[in-house]
């Protein structure tokens, strides 16, 4: 089996043949570089990201092993991690420090995931295309005259320019799917209350998810299956079982299985390469139903 890019950047941390201080310092150093065009990012910690790159590096060399050990991540601006500021994408909040981590993070981080900084957003997560952060708007990494998609504008672009693998936004009525589908990124909104939202500013409490983002399904799965779980500090908040066999995603068969395309889809108002697109696809999958 061929590698994936995520199997071959968690074998090469275990292994020694990487670090997690270097790999944090790329991810900086790609950051710098890219900011200027970009604007995903409103806060980053050089010196904090370093440390807890080294402290990750420790545990790997002491033989500790985890999905996440040693992996940079990028964080929404309206998650809590203890000590950085939470900006939820608006001067109003400017100054406000988070006094403790939204469970999530803290997750993260106890599973030895390493933070750059905190993603650009649309104000209060009240927008679905990334113009209307109080920073300015967040540019479309394959094209910068392009909208990125919101209101996770920050969180998807972070992880399609490369500045991390994973990365955390937040769902209300499509805050990482859109922007996911916007710059080809995998991004969840999970079923509601497998995720804590503790921690979380909220848009609108009763509908909102924390939505993980990664380049794969494998690796969104290894981050999903470190924060997935009960949080008594979230009353909505559900077990998920057996959500370890999601450390190490296994491809599926999909064959026997029956794959809908709603009518729907097909209404008033699509675009015609919207269109062709649904209706090429559609062929393939029928013969490898049966393959």
């Amino acid at each position: 089996m061929v590698s994936d890019a995520w199997t071959e950047l968690r074998r090469d941390l275990d292994s020694g043949a990487l670090s997690s201080e270097s790999l944090a310092a790329q991810s900086i150093q790609h950051v710098e570089a890219m900011e200027p065009k970009l604007h995903a990012m409103t806060f980053c910690d050089k010196d904090r990201t370093l440390e807890l790159a080294r402290a990750a590096d420790a545990r790997l060399q002491n033989g500790e092993r985890g999905p996440m050990l040693g992996i940079p991540i990028v964080l929404k601006d309206n998650l809590h991690w203890k000590g950085a500021p939470v900006g939820n994408g608006s001067h109003i909040t400017r100054g406000y420090q988070a006094p403790y981590n939204a469970t999530v993070v803290d997750r993260l981080l106890k599973a030895g995931a390493i933070p750059i900084g905190k993603a650009a957003m649309d104000e209060f997560a009240m927008g679905s295309s990334g113009e209307f952060c109080a920073s300015g708007p967040t540019r479309n990494p394959w094209d910068l005259d392009r909208v990125p998609g919101g209101s996770s504008s920050g969180s998807i672009v972070s992880v399609a320019a490369g500045y991390a693998p994973f990365a955390l936004g937040s769902d209300t009525g499509g805050s990482v799917r859109l922007p996911g589908s916007f710059c080809n990124i995998t991004a969840l909104r999970p079923t509601y209350g497998v995720l804590s939202r503790f921690g979380v500013t909220a848009m609108a409490s009763s509908l909102d998810q924390v939505g993980p983002v990664a380049r794969s399904a494998k690796a969104l799965a290894a981050g999903f299956s470190v924060i997935a779980g009960q949080d008594p500090m979230d009353a909505t908040s559900a077990n998920l079982p057996e959500i370890e066999r999601l450390q190490d995603l296994k491809p599926l068969s999909i064959k026997g299985l029956r794959i809908g395309i709603p009518r729907e889809y097909f209404g008033e108002g699509i675009a015609p390469a919207i269109r062709s697109v649904l209706q090429s696809a559609a062929p393939p999958l029928s013969s490898r139903q049966s393959s």
